[in-house]
């Protein structure tokens, strides 16, 4: 089952500040949508919200019609799958062993054998397969980031069609190669799966090369919201980040310079 995803009207408020403020937003299955702002603009915090790791203080996100407040999160967790900023881990476990902890919420104690096959798909898939018994702590940075990216899809890989993937900055630590290699992977993952998918980036080029649906973050509101052709403009961009862009074409490819 695929999901819809809408923002109605949501505000969010931490420690009496407001981060957040009237968001309203729809997410369609297979398209990958990219969140942009400045820092401190409430992109972390947007995607927070939709991971249910922080309420809303009005207004109210719906998962295919249903509350996400009504949702209980061990449910959430079958079908919801979040990469997060912080890839450290204070203690040693190894590669594969790490991978499997994207299918905790599916069993207890002992995996069965859809868990493991799971797991042995996502090594390969995402080329960590020579690293499964090395510990996790060993890895460089970008290796590390390559196994939170396998730990988080195994989460959700048994879906044949649907699930919901959140990714906050995952390109962090990745070399050019492994930046583009993980982008192509990743439309070919939501396109294929048909995964609602939001995903927190800071590079414009990237983002406008590879994203389907674009939402702009300036302190707390959603300046604008579109497909590519919708808000690729150096206006735009000037507006949301405060600098001085100009769009160069070329072929079939818009890039901005600054």
């Amino acid at each position: 089952m695929s999901f819809d995803v809408q923002f109605h009207h949501v505000s969010v408020d931490i420690a009496k500040t407001r981060i957040l403020n009237d968001i309203s937003f729809s997410m369609k299955p297979g398209l990958l949508t990219m969140v942009l702002g400045a820092n401190g603009s409430g992109k972390s915090t947007l995607l927070k919200t939709l991971a249910k790791n922080i309420p809303v203080s009005s207004g109210e996100v719906m998962i295919n019609q249903s509350p996400l407040s009504k949702i209980q999160l061990s449910d959430f967790a079958k079908y919801r799958a979040v990469l997060t900023q912080q890839t450290t881990m204070s203690f040693q476990m190894k590669v594969e062993e790490i991978v499997l902890m994207g299918r905790y919420p599916h069993f207890n104690q002992v995996p069965n054998s859809i868990d493991l096959k799971l797991v042995e798909e996502a090594l390969k898939l995402f080329e960590l397969d020579e690293f499964r018994n090395r510990k996790y702590d060993t890895l460089s940075g970008g290796e590390q980031q390559r196994v939170q990216f396998a730990r988080v899809y195994v989460q959700i890989a048994h879906i044949t069609i649907g699930g919901i993937l959140l990714l906050d900055e995952p390109l962090t630590f990745l070399d050019v190669k492994h930046q583009v290699s993980f982008l192509h992977l990743l439309r070919k993952i939501v396109l294929g799966k048909q995964l609602t998918c939001l995903m927190v980036i800071h590079d414009i080029n990237l983002a406008m090369n590879y994203g389907d649906y674009f939402l702009f973050l300036k302190d707390g509101e959603l300046l604008a919201k579109g497909l590519k052709s919708e808000v690729q403009n150096a206006d735009l961009i000037n507006m949301v980040f405060e600098l001085n862009a100009t769009m160069i074409q070329h072929k079939d490819l818009n890039f901005f310079s600054f």
